[in-house]
């Protein structure tokens, strides 16, 4: 009887292991500003996509992969090393008439605040206004708590260090011209673009790449926000128009932005092909 007891028991245990799914083992944690950060980690070499994503979200309730970020770097068959990008969850809210009664404005601010005195920052979209709450302090908690989750022991990793340092060399080349994907701070979502121009301050120091993508939306990234990337030797330029930009002698930022924008809306077809083989190289 006792066995039959103890045999229920390890059956229903490993019933329970089963329907948790694959854990992920986080080896390092790269904070990316204080809503994203770049985690490499191992997981069941067996794990698909859905249970990698699952796996992921385990790490903390308010943080998510972001889709397209993740890719294998090394297996030995057992377990399968993997990188990718993660960020906060946010809190969102469509502004209307339905709700506006619960929110008030804040003087000479883009901020609201709820009837429980938080604070969200208001962005105007296409949609109406949309409301994001603010939570620095749960960020940096969010944060920590996913610094936490780095294991102590390394095995398994060992076959994808090399790899990972390879690509963080790779991201640290990137120069103006390149192709990439990338992360979007504002949409957390992967998008693609051209590197108008790596920025540097007064000391040379690096700062991140000046990017324009495929919306003709521009701004200035993080490296680690990279997820792929195309060297611009691969890449076939409108010549013409660069080359009476250079005898002009009106180089400038809004011009490349520009420039790059152009080709984006000439050659859908063509720039597809490169989203396609940029994507290719995601896991998740």
């Amino acid at each position: 009887m006792a066995n039959t007891k103890t045999h229920g028991a390890v059956n229903s245990a490993l019933a329970s292991l089963a329907a948790s799914g694959p854990v992920l083992n986080v080896q390092s944690v790269t904070p990316i500003g204080s809503k994203f950060a770049r985690v490499l980690g191992t997981i069941s070499a067996t794990a698909s996509a859905d249970q990698i994503k699952a796996a992921v979200k385990k790490l903390s309730g308010k943080l998510t992969p972001v889709e397209g970020s993740f890719a294998a770097l090394a297996s030995n068959g057992v377990s399968l090393s993997i990188e990718g990008i993660v960020g906060v969850v946010e809190e969102r809210i469509v502004l209307d008439q339905t709700n506006e009664a619960n929110f008030q404005a804040v003087a000479s601010t883009n901020m609201y605040m709820d009837s429980e005195e938080r604070l969200w920052s208001a962005n105007k979209t296409d949609a109406g206004t949309v409301l994001i709450k603010s939570h620095a302090n749960d960020d940096i908690e969010i944060m920590n708590q996913l610094m936490a989750c780095v294991a102590s022991s390394q095995v398994g990793v060992q076959e994808a260090e090399p790899v990972s340092k390879a690509l963080r060399n790779e991201r640290a080349a990137i120069v103006g011209g390149d192709l990439i994907n990338f992360v979007s701070e504002s949409s957390g979502r992967v998008s693609m673009g051209f590197v108008v121009t790596d920025v540097q301050n007064e000391h040379g120091v690096d700062k991140g790449l000046y990017v324009v993508d495929t919306n003709g939306t521009h701004g200035q990234i993080n490296r680690e926000m990279v997820t792929a990337a195309i060297a611009s030797s691969e890449i076939e330029y409108n010549e013409s128009e660069s080359l009476m930009a250079v005898a002009s002698g009106n180089i400038s930022l809004e011009m490349m932005v520009e420039y790059y924008r152009k080709m984006f809306i000439r050659s859908p077809e063509y720039f597809e092909k490169f989203r396609q083989r940029l994507l290719s190289r995601a896991l998740v």
